[in-house]
C-alpha cells in the first residue's frame, strides 16, 4: 500500500497493490464527514476494470471485509473518544 494523500481529519487516499508498478493496483479513498456527534465514513475503491472489481468483490470478499473493518472501528472508536488506546 502506498499513501498518496492524507488530509486530517477529512480524507485518506492510497494505492493498493503487490509492488510498485503492479498493473492490478487500484486507488482507494476514505472520506470522513462529521455529522453532529457522529462521523460518516465513505470507502471508495477505483479499480481498473469491471472484471477486476468483480474479482476483488468475489475472490477477496471485499464488501464483507469492509463491513467488518467498519464494525471493528465502531467498536474501537469510543475508547479513543474517552482518551484510551
Amino acid at each position: 500500500m502506498q499513501w498518496q494523500e492524507i488530509v486530517p481529519p477529512e480524507r485518506l487516499v492510497y494505492r493498493q497493490g503487490q509492488a510498485p508498478g503492479d498493473s492490478d493496483a487500484f486507488q482507494s479513498t476514505v472520506t470522513l464527514v462529521e455529522e453532529g456527534d457522529k462521523t460518516r465514513i465513505t470507502l471508495r475503491s477505483l479499480l481498473n476494470t469491471k472484471a477486476q472489481r468483480d474479482e476483488v468483490v468475489q475472490k477477496y470478499n471485499a464488501l464483507e471485509g469492509a463491513k467488518e473493518t467498519l464494525g471493528r472501528l465502531a467498536a474501537y472508536a469510543p475508547s479513543i473518544a474517552a482518551g484510551g488506546e
